[in-house]
């Protein structure tokens, strides 16, 4: 297969640089001959992070989404002998970063690249959750997942009131 653009698609690469500011700085892997730099993470399995109300969470790790869902479900549903809302809400990534917080009841699952990202991604979160509850609780981190290392998952300690 001859990797080399074809003209028109040159030109629309050129008109789109051209849209950008001089002084802005991409971070964009340029797709352009034997430049082409692939994302490894496709290659790594899927991680998958659920958390329910109480605190009971669940991970796991397979290189189908669905096995890595379906034990992360079971994982969290193992934490608790109450009926939970596991698997409700989850998180997927693949050479990526979960954090899983509770502002009160109320979970928060953020994802990103780096834990830098997952962090802004919860920041966000928290943000948008407090303009429609205005008396949200405190939030507290509940766990920290490195899909490159899903076997570390760092846990915090539950309080008695849950």
């Amino acid at each position: 297969m001859n990797r080399t653009p074809t003209l028109a698609m040159a030109i629309a690469g050129i008109a789109l640089l051209s849209l950008l500011p001089a002084n802005a700085e991409s971070s964009a892997t340029p797709l352009v001959g034997d430049n082409i730099q692939a994302d490894e993470d496709w290659q790594q399995d899927w991680t998958i992070v659920t958390m329910a109300r109480d605190g009971s969470w669940g991970a796991a790790s397979h290189q189908l989404m669905g096995r890595a869902i379906a034990a992360a479900i079971d994982n969290c549903k193992a934490m608790t002998a109450s009926k939970t809302d596991c698997g409700a809400e989850f998180r997927a990534v693949r050479g990526g970063w979960v954090l899983g917080l509770l502002c009160g009841d109320h979970k928060v699952l953020a994802s990103g690249k780096r834990r830098e990202d997952a962090e802004g991604d919860a920041r966000i979160r928290i943000d948008i959750k407090r303009a429609y509850i205005p008396d949200l609780p405190p939030c507290r981190t509940v766990l920290i997942v490195d899909s490159r290392r899903p076997e570390t998952v760092i846990k915090h300690a539950r309080t008695k009131s849950q």
